[in-house]
């Protein structure tokens, strides 16, 4: 079948495949006095250490066929990616449909793949460039230009591993301020928004009452006159965002 995979976010030559891993971009803020920034030096080493992890993977890893073996170790493709990002956005008190989230979420994605790239290019250096790097777009001569991947980052959805680190999923806003999660065997689990739970406690609107009409509503909490106007912007859930700006920050 010559397709993406359902989600889509990683187009592949025949018989290649692609490692993923996610930056979670929640453990990437930094306090002062309170106030939250992000990171940038912890970013930058979190990025160097998954792309040479990331990059070792391909050698460990035993392909399904041989040629995915062979393919895969030809082109040596990571996809480094992150989740947490509306977590994020709440922690800074950013709105997920704003031009200040898009702005971010340049800056951050910029800096995880040129940080990535360089580390790339260091691999190059210290192992030697891709396989099938002649003729391909990096053969132009320039030293900058040797890399160790053939691509390095993507944005993959990360539903379990965002579920199993207590996250938001991938880029997407969430899915609920509270959502039930079916497992197999039959039982289900109720999620509450931690981000959420933590502002409802520190500004004194908690109660279990609250949360019982959350649940009741879909994880929505729109309608909810005890919740202050400037929470509710910041806990919309992925299905009350215009699509433009579901696509302006997955531009970004």
């Amino acid at each position: 079948i010559r397709a993406t995979n359902p989600c889509g976010e990683q187009p592949l030559h025949n018989y290649d495949a692609c490692n993923l891993g996610s930056i979670n971009l929640k453990a990437i803020i930094k306090y002062e006095n309170e106030k939250p920034s992000v990171d940038w030096e912890k970013l930058e080493r979190t990025v160097k250490t998954a792309t040479r992890f990331m990059d070792n993977v391909n050698d460990a890893n035993k392909g399904p066929i041989q040629q995915v073996e062979e393919t895969v170790l030809k082109h040596r493709r990571i996809g480094l990616g992150v989740l947490g990002w509306a977590d994020m956005l709440i922690k800074f008190g950013i709105p997920y449909a704003s031009n200040e989230a898009v702005e971010l979420a340049e800056k951050v994605m910029k800096y995880i793949s040129e940080k990535s790239r360089e580390k790339s290019k260091e691999l190059a250096l210290e192992k030697g460039v891709f396989p099938s790097f002649k003729g391909s777009k990096y053969d132009t001569g320039k030293l900058e230009d040797k890399v160790r991947n053939v691509e390095r980052t993507t944005i993959a959805p990360t539903g379990t591993i965002s579920m199993i680190t207590g996250v938001s999923s991938g880029i997407e806003p969430i899915f609920g301020v509270t959502y039930w999660k079916n497992i197999r065997g039959g039982d289900s689990l109720l999620f509450v928004d931690s981000n959420f739970e933590e502002i409802a406690k520190k500004r004194g609107f908690w109660s279990e009452g609250l949360m019982e009409k959350i649940k009741q509503n879909r994880g929505k909490i729109g309608k909810f006159e005890e919740i202050p106007e400037d929470v509710k912007k910041l806990f919309p859930i992925a299905e009350d965002v215009p699509l433009e700006w579901h696509v302006r920050i997955q531009a970004a």
